[in-house]
């Protein structure tokens, strides 16, 4: 899941029946609807008038080469279509519209490269084990959480958080505190949540390298050693698409969030691209991990350590990790680096914390060891 932090333009985010002018200001009107429009009702020649035509671009093979690779069974197999992205487009005509025909499917590359990350090759609708964690940020008091709905990620891009759902629902036309749940039941609406939040958060980064992208997304968790494999991942699907579409994907030093660099003036020799790292690899930690989840509804308390240890070691087996607490990976493997090693040890302290009783908790929160904890909560 991702869309963490700040997440709406300072002055965009417009009602509905409202332009986004190219200085994210909202009105009607040539100033607002015209040239540089990015989002609302657009006049037809929206953006500028460089770019391609996106659905030439995105035709039914290459979203087809996306969503085939979705198991049968997945959620997201027969909600997410091109012809729901094309209507939801319609409201969004800045979206692959501004500079040169490359740059433009540059951007569309990144769009669809980050949405195949973020659901799985559009396998998912709903985050894993997203009702678990608090996506309500009380002090956000524009957009007050509504008792009894859920703010955890949803959609192509897995919007989340009161601080977007509010805006978004206001933008495109629907109440996103009230009734979150129609991004995961309305497939127009879903796809439009993504591109309200591209326009206003991705959009005016995109030339500045694909790593822009992915700080503007989710650099809080995954960027400067965050989470490697998944800068990687979304990186790759990337490239991958930049090359159906017939572009380059640009400087290398530009395409990650860890050393974010632009083209101009650059004259350095950019590293050797780093290895492939598998997806079954106990170091590989993907969209699906996030620190705040529980990954079993069973809480340690003083009188069932056998059923919670029970609990944790078949949640952790079927994510590749106890190995970590049985101390038979005791450090980096190649291609993973001490920061990925880190990594994930901060993120399963943090699931082994998120299962423990308050009470128990106040004993053991000293312990920044995933296995040091393991052992000690058996005490």
């Amino acid at each position: 899941m991702a869309l963490q932090g700040s997440t709406v333009a300072q002055n965009c985010g417009c009602a509905s029946g409202l332009c986004c002018n190219k200085f994210g200001y909202c009105g009607t009107g040539n100033a607002y609807c015209g040239d540089g429009c990015q989002a609302g009702p657009c006049y037809s020649s929206g953006g500028s008038s460089g770019g391609v035509s996106v659905a030439d671009v995105v035709t039914q093979a290459f979203f087809n080469g996306i969503i085939n690779q979705a198991a049968g069974n997945c959620e997201g197999k027969h909600f997410y279509t091109r012809a729901a992205f094309l209507s939801a487009l319609n409201s969004y005509p800045g979206f692959g519209k501004d500079g040169s025909a490359d740059q433009s499917k540059r951007e569309i590359a990144a769009f669809f490269a980050h949405v195949t990350h973020e659901t799985g090759h559009f396998c998912y609708i709903n985050e894993i084990n997203g009702a678990s964690p608090n996506y309500c940020d009380s002090s956000n008091t524009q957009n007050p959480c509504v008792a009894g709905q859920k703010y955890y990620g949803r959609g192509p891009l897995q919007i989340s958080w009161n601080y977007n759902y509010g805006p978004a629902g206001k933008s495109i036309g629907f109440n996103g505190l009230s009734n979150p749940g129609i991004v995961a039941t309305n497939a127009d609406i879903s796809f439009k949540t993504a591109l309200w939040f591209w326009m206003n958060n991705v959009h005016s980064v995109v030339n500045q390298g694909f790593g822009a992208t992915i700080q503007a997304i989710d650099g809080a968790i995954e960027c400067n050693g965050g989470s490697p494999s998944s800068v990687d991942a979304r990186v790759q699907y990337y490239k991958n698409y930049c090359s159906q579409f017939g572009v380059s994907p640009g400087d290398y030093l530009a395409l990650t969030c860890t050393h974010n660099k632009t083209m101009a003036g650059d004259d350095e020799q950019p590293p050797l691209p780093p290895p492939k790292r598998e997806m079954n690899s106990p170091f590989f930690l993907g969209t699906g991990d996030r620190p705040g989840y529980f990954i079993t509804p069973t809480r340690l308390r003083s009188d069932n350590y056998d059923d919670w240890a029970s609990d944790i070691q078949l949640a952790l087996e079927a994510r590749r990790k106890f190995e970590f607490l049985e101390d038979t990976i005791t450090g980096p493997q190649p291609p993973y680096t001490q920061s990925d090693w880190n990594t994930v040890n901060a993120m399963l302290v943090s699931w082994i914390t998120n299962t423990i009783d308050p009470e128990v908790k106040s004993t053991l929160s000293k312990f920044r060891d995933a296995k040091r904890l393991w052992d000690m909560s058996s005490w």
